[in-house]
């Protein structure tokens, strides 16, 4: 059974869980803040989770230096859960985040995973509503870490996927990426767990690198960050801190990338 010994800071009441199987884990490296990263797999699972975390240091590493300290103790693990042929994705139950076995080889899926120790568990919602503010960070996080530590083509080759996974949902469905209320949606009756969601989000935070450097939005998200590390928030905080920190009014990005229907690129 792999679960940690303590959640030494605040956070969402899902970060806790346990993964039992038949695990080898081993040590992928340590942190230039001293925090050791490990992966875990399930039998046959070791020539995938090798290639899936053979950036996760440096990922990690960059975030730690980039956004801010880790706050869930000084060892983390991708863990390998068999949730079963047709799962995808994974889950932040840091500081032992969990990667569904089908993509044990993204790296893209386990520095989602590690970023929310930032974004979503470090900084929870204070609403469901607030979904974007843990998955559309993440996503856009996820592929900024990445970029930085490995090049610009392997960046450029997450955001084609983003929008092809993007245009593929909204084939088949449609919402309001960040809805105005608080406390009146219903994560799965409303349809808000979508990857819309993430991939609005995502390229909502990409439209606004773009009006202010990469470089000044990741000081945005640290200030943010040491703020609020520990706290419930709302997305408009953080749109809020864009604005307040760059004096750019990111309004108009807001209504084109998470308060409309339909698809953005057209």
């Amino acid at each position: 059974a792999i679960y940690p010994e303590a959640l030494p800071a605040d956070a969402p009441s899902y970060t806790l869980a346990f993964a039992v199987g038949r695990y080898t884990c081993q040590a992928l490296g340590k942190t230039t803040a001293g925090t050791t990263v490990d992966v875990c797999w399930l039998p046959d699972g070791k020539t995938k989770a090798l290639k899936g975390t053979r950036s996760l240091v440096a990922a990690f590493d960059w975030l730690e230096q980039t956004i801010g300290n880790y706050t869930f103790g000084k060892k983390v693990a991708s863990v390998a859960a068999a949730w079963g042929k047709s799962a995808a994705g994974g889950m932040e139950h840091h500081p032992y985040w969990h990667v569904a076995t089908t993509e044990m080889d993204l790296p893209i899926t386990h520095v989602h995973e590690a970023v929310h120790g930032w974004f979503g568990t470090g900084v929870r919602m204070q609403c469901w509503e607030d979904f974007v503010l843990s998955e559309g960070t993440t996503s856009y996080l996820s592929a900024r870490a990445l970029g930085q530590v490995t090049n610009d083509a392997t960046e450029e080759a997450i955001w084609e996927e983003y929008r092809g996974i993007l245009e593929d949902t909204l084939v088949d469905e449609d919402i309001i990426a960040w809805p105005q209320t608080c406390g009146e949606v219903d994560m799965l009756t409303d349809g808000l767990f979508s990857n819309i969601v993430y991939m609005k989000g995502a390229f909502f935070w990409r439209a606004v690198a773009d009006a202010v450097t990469p470089e000044v939005l990741d000081a945005v998200f640290a200030r943010f960050y040491e703020r609020n590390v520990g706290l419930a928030a709302r997305m408009e905080d953080l749109v809020a801190a864009v604005e307040a920190d760059t004096g750019f009014d990111p309004a108009p990005l807001v209504q084109r990338w998470l308060r409309s229907r339909g698809s953005p690129f057209e």
